[in-house]
């Protein structure tokens, strides 16, 4: 049972990875993946039973978002970086 829950978070945790977008060349959407993966694996520990399928999923989705924020904070602080030392 417990490789059949597994399975499961699993398969949606990469479903749910994805969906995420690139939009460009220097965002790839790591941010995304890694978050979603790790917000998966927490989601389907802390749950039991069924609640480990819908942590699982819930972990993925918010840990997607989240390190796709951080990541787009941390590309736009490089682009800045980048022009800065350009207009030096």
């Amino acid at each position: 049972m417990k490789m059949i829950r597994w399975t499961f978070t699993l398969l949606i945790a990469a479903l749910m990875m994805s969906c995420s977008t690139y939009r460009n060349a220097n965002d790839t959407g790591k941010g995304a993946i890694i978050g979603g993966g790790s917000g998966a694996a927490a989601g389907a520990v802390i749950g039991g039973g069924t609640g480990a399928i819908i942590g699982g999923a819930v972990g993925a989705g918010a840990g997607a978002v989240i390190g796709n924020e951080k990541q787009k904070r941390k590309d736009e602080r490089r682009r800045v970086k980048e022009a800065n030392n350009q207009n030096l």
